[in-house]
């Protein structure tokens, strides 16, 4: 990752854009979104930053650009499209501190602006680092495609409940476990399909009721690691590792998989022989018995391995629930269990 992704708070704040032609505009228009106070500087305009100066959306310096432009921005876009200019602004800014982005130039830029998928207040931000920025818009039209239209609404919706949800619920684990319910709730169907009065009303039975989303059992989900590629992981093993408390792995080459995993799921490393068979499986089986979703991940298919079949015996015979997604074999793997029956053949 070479560019840290991080959303600024603009509002208000005054934000210098360098250039008056189509390329200031595009990010005028977004910047205006972030609400931003908004200072052009640039000898002409183009039409329609002409009118916006006009109703006051934007202020406009009628002069080419010097240092005594920057003071008190906080954000430098240098848009003007003439290789010399963007550089002398970028560099001006830099000097002074002020985050620039050239515009099409990431080589003298602080930052880089990420295609976007907008449902405010939901923004989903996709960036190829500038070295691919057509797929990065690929990417984006293929997120619009699965998001729904009223996602945005969704979270104006959620907000309005979150401090009777915190009144209601006192320990972190208990608010998630509300929402988590709720995102898959009719109530948030219910809103996505534009019946906000409908769901309103059940939400306030939701949040008065003290076990909503709270009956959730614990539970251990094997799940086969394969190769420790993230790309041969399946789509129930995804869902299981986005879903988790706690991740317990043994192969160091499986920590990549763990990317994929909910930020904040506890990781706990038991490749070591310091630790004890026997306090692996209490740690699965407490954790679980408390309500808390555990994957253990395991090398290759999630019950080729005797360690895991113990492991398994271990859990039930705790009476903890244990789920198995199996992995994907790799192309390797393939080849080797299609060439036995061969040679057995041929002999």
């Amino acid at each position: 990752m070479n560019h840290f992704p991080i959303f600024m708070a603009l509002k208000d704040r005054l934000v210098l854009v360098v250039g008056g032609e189509e390329l200031a505009a595009r990010k005028i228009r977004l910047l205006h979104k972030a609400e931003a106070a908004i200072c052009v500087v640039a000898p002409e305009l183009c039409t329609e930053l002409k009118e916006q100066v006009a109703i006051g959306k934007i202020s406009w310096r009628e002069q080419s650009f010097d240092n005594i432009a920057l003071e008190g921005a906080s954000l430098v876009f240098a848009a003007t499209d003439h290789e010399e200019i963007d550089t002398r602004v970028a560099q001006a800014a830099r000097d002074q501190g002020i985050p620039v982005n050239a515009v099409d130039r990431p080589a003298v830029s602080d930052f880089i602006m990420p295609a976007i998928v907008d449902r405010a207040p939901i923004v989903v931000a996709i960036s190829s680092g500038g070295s691919a920025p057509v797929l990065a818009r690929k990417v984006r039209a293929q997120i619009e495609a699965i998001l729904p239209a009223r996602l945005g609404e969704l979270a104006v919706f959620a907000d309005r409940f979150r401090s009777a949800v915190k009144a209601m619920f006192k320990t972190e684990t208990e608010k998630r476990r509300f929402w988590e319910a709720f995102f898959k709730s009719p109530i948030a169907a219910n809103v996505l399909d534009g019946n906000a009065g409908s769901a309103t009303e059940h939400m306030l039975q939701a949040v008065n009721d003290p076990a909503f989303g709270q009956s959730q059992n614990g539970k251990v989900t094997f799940v086969g690691a394969g190769s420790g590629d993230p790309d041969l992981l399946t789509l129930k093993a995804v869902r299981a590792l986005q879903d988790v408390d706690l991740i317990i792995y043994d192969r160091e080459e499986d920590a990549g998989l763990l990317e994929t995993a909910r930020r904040d799921a506890e990781r706990l490393y038991v490749g070591s022989d310091k630790l004890h068979q026997t306090l692996i499986n209490r740690v699965m089986a407490d954790a679980a018995k408390r309500g808390r979703k555990v994957v253990r991940l395991v090398g290759g298919d999630s019950l080729s391995r005797n360690r895991s079949v113990l492991e398994k015996s271990a859990l039930e015979d705790r009476q903890v629930m244990v789920d198995i997604i199996p992995g994907i074999q790799t192309e390797t793997q393939i080849n080797k269990t299609m060439a036995a029956p061969a040679k057995q053949a041929s002999a």
